[in-house]
């Protein structure tokens, strides 16, 4: 891994993998929908599509074109801490692809046309959003959990938001934030770094700017359930509790304790209480690191007349966990899993690249192949259980509810 800083500030990280024909390109932007300011939830992620209807060089249908004409992609997302324009080509192609994505980030036009059909475009996702209860319920959660910070806010805004944000709006947070010293490159594949970076340095042009003050760490809010009632055609809960950055060590053996939970079909929550009891339709844990804060939740998804009887076998998964902790086999079973999709991942220059520009955001630093797969190698199974007894007790608990003929009475009975 190669790293260099440009004089404007300006970070760019690349990985050669000679053996491959392609190359793997992202422009990030260290700023997300936590940094939306108050009403305007969404802004973020409004930019981001803005960035492709039009530039002075290229209209949206030549954007659209301008990679795939080569075979390449290009796309982009928004998360809660960043912002990513990505394409991914054939290595001679590397020049176009830069200057596509530059061109997108200094020569935007926010057509107030475009600007207006986009919209339209965002509150049909939004609502999209709404029919889609197994997303909806996670986004409640992290909504309930972190309660009145940006933190919790959906990443697409909300329709009140998103129907009020003017051009201007837009532009003046665009210029406080995309700027030089929140702006890395990143590129994973067939390339030499310094020919990345002179390509970088020709491309961009953007004037060095102060870095707006970030917040802090989000706490917990003080309520702990939220049930909302809709029509579904199953009952969707999750349930889970803050965690911790990234930065934290700790986060290998958390890693463990949610592979032996419920990440897969090999799981003890999918075993016990899909395949041997039937009481859920899907069922599994997740857990993400930022840069101040993390989040482990379970989400399942259960007929009305077995979610409530679900929810307590998961309760007393939990519990039994934290008392009698784990078995030799479920600890190596973890171990080989979290190595084998790590080496895995390692095949693919785009997980490569995005890997780059977190480890840069989170820790500043590069972790190796190998020196991850030691992190891995050196957790043992009492710091997994550690973890467990810390984390796993109910009276960290945050609960999301969506179904029909819901009452919070019912559920917080569960909870405590």
């Amino acid at each position: 891994m190669r790293k260099s800083k440009l004089p404007n500030g300006m970070r760019v990280l690349s990985e050669r993998i000679p053996w491959v024909r392609s190359i793997s390109l992202g422009v990030w932007v260290d700023v997300g929908s936590r940094d939306d300011p108050p009403g305007q939830a969404g802004i973020s992620h409004f930019i981001e599509h803005m960035l492709f209807k039009g530039t002075r060089k290229r209209s949206d249908e030549e954007i659209a074109k301008s990679l795939e004409s080569v075979g390449g992609q290009l796309n982009a997302f928004t998360s809660r801490e960043s912002t990513c324009y990505l394409a991914r080509v054939l290595d001679e192609y590397l020049p176009l692809a830069l200057d596509v994505l530059s061109d997108l980030i200094q020569n935007s036009l926010f057509d107030p046309n475009q600007l207006e059909k986009e919209r339209g475009v965002i509150l049909e996702e939004i609502r999209d959003l709404e029919d889609s209860p197994s997303e909806l319920v996670v986004d409640n959660f992290i909504k309930l959990l972190w309660d009145g910070h940006p933190m919790g806010e959906f990443i697409l805004g909300n329709s009140g938001t998103v129907s009020s944000l003017s051009r201007e709006d837009l532009l003046s947070f665009m210029r406080r934030n995309y700027i030089p010293g929140k702006v890395v490159v990143a590129a994973a594949g067939n390339l030499h770094h310094e020919g990345l970076l002179s390509l970088v340095e020709e491309s961009f042009h953007i004037s060095t700017s102060p870095l707006p003050q970030r917040d802090g760490p989000p706490p917990p809010s003080s309520k702990r359930l939220e049930v909302m009632e809709r029509n579904t055609s199953l009952t969707h809960i999750v349930l889970g509790a803050p965690a911790f950055p990234f930065s934290d060590q700790r986060r290998y053996p958390f890693l463990f304790l949610n592979n032996i939970l419920g990440d897969g079909m090999g799981s003890r929550l999918f075993q016990t209480v899909r395949q041997r009891n039937g009481l859920a339709y899907n069922i599994y844990s997740f857990i993400d690191f930022f840069r101040d804060t993390g989040v482990f939740g379970i989400y399942l998804g259960a007929n009305h007349k077995k979610a409530r009887e679900a929810l307590k076998l998961v309760i007393s998964e939990l519990e039994e966990l934290v008392t009698k902790g784990i078995t030799d086999q479920e600890f190596a079973y973890a171990k080989s899993r979290l190595k084998g999709a790590m080496v895995l991942s390692w095949e693919s220059t785009t997980a490569r690249m995005e890997r780059l520009a977190q480890l840069e955001f989170f820790l500043g630093k590069y972790l190796s192949l190998n020196r991850t797969l030691k992190e891995i190698e050196q957790v043992e199974k009492d710091m997994v259980i550690s973890v467990a007894r810390e984390y796993l007790s109910s009276s960290r608990f945050f609960l999301t509810v969506l179904g029909p003929e819901v009452s919070d009475e019912d559920w917080e009975r569960d909870l405590i």
